[in-house]
């Protein structure tokens, strides 16, 4: 079976940083400005990028199990 982010993981070996953006919004608790700070981006397109990861990848990261599994999934240390 496909991994459940091979869209997103398809998008970004073309040349995007959607994955990364996703991780980093993740650790930061789903919080917006401070991902932004860590990434060094405007909130407003870390909001773009997040709503490109949704369309891309069809996650609704707005529903708490969806960004639970998300958190899962692009958690290294949850993989082993």
């Amino acid at each position: 079976p496909r991994h459940p982010l091979h869209r997103l993981l398809a998008h970004d070996a073309r040349g995007g940083d959607l994955v990364a953006t996703l991780t980093a919004w993740c650790r930061a608790g789903f919080d917006v400005s401070a991902t932004a700070a860590s990434l060094h981006l405007h909130p407003n397109t870390l909001r773009y990028r997040l709503r490109r990861a949704r369309e891309i990848s069809g996650i609704d990261d707005t529903h708490p199990r969806q960004r639970l599994a998300l958190q899962l999934l692009l958690d290294p240390e949850a993989q082993r």
